[in-house]
């Protein structure tokens, strides 16, 4: 994966995470007309995998996957602009709580909203791809030494 690939995926699972918990239904706009959530809210399901738990290193940043179902995520990088524009730096932090099923990680935030990516684990444990909603390729995770 290109780095303005990995870009653009980082930027969509944190806008989906950003937003997919705003329009509850009854919700109305500024002009009072209905919000209608795009689907259905996602739920935890499944349970912490010991397979995954452990700290994953990936181009934008690190997830910690913890034996007590919590996770952190952490992100350093650059946004490109419009044209004309300078790039701009993201840098931040973000936790709550994961499990995983045998086809998907769910992260669900301190915001209460969650997450649902389609995973694989490679035969060695090695690596870890997770394949966001709206991402062309997936954001690919090394895990890294203890």
């Amino acid at each position: 994966m290109d780095r303005n690939s990995a870009v653009l995926a980082a930027i969509a699972l944190i806008a989906v995470a950003a937003t997919s918990s705003c329009a509850k239904p009854g919700s109305r706009d500024d002009e009072g007309a209905a919000i209608r959530p795009a689907s259905a809210p996602i739920t935890m399901e499944g349970k912490v995998a010991p397979a995954i738990v452990g700290t994953w290193k990936y181009i934008l940043g690190s997830y910690k996957f913890g034996r007590d179902g919590q996770y952190d995520v952490h992100f350093d990088y650059m946004q490109p602009a419009g044209p004309g524009q300078p790039d701009k730096h993201v840098l931040g932090d973000d936790g709550g709580w994961w499990t995983a099923d045998r086809e998907y990680v769910y992260l669900k935030s301190g915001r209460g909203d969650v997450i649902r990516d389609k995973y694989t684990l490679s035969k060695d444990r090695s690596k870890l791809e997770l394949y966001a909603k709206y991402a062309k390729t997936p954001e690919v995770l090394q895990r890294q030494k203890s």
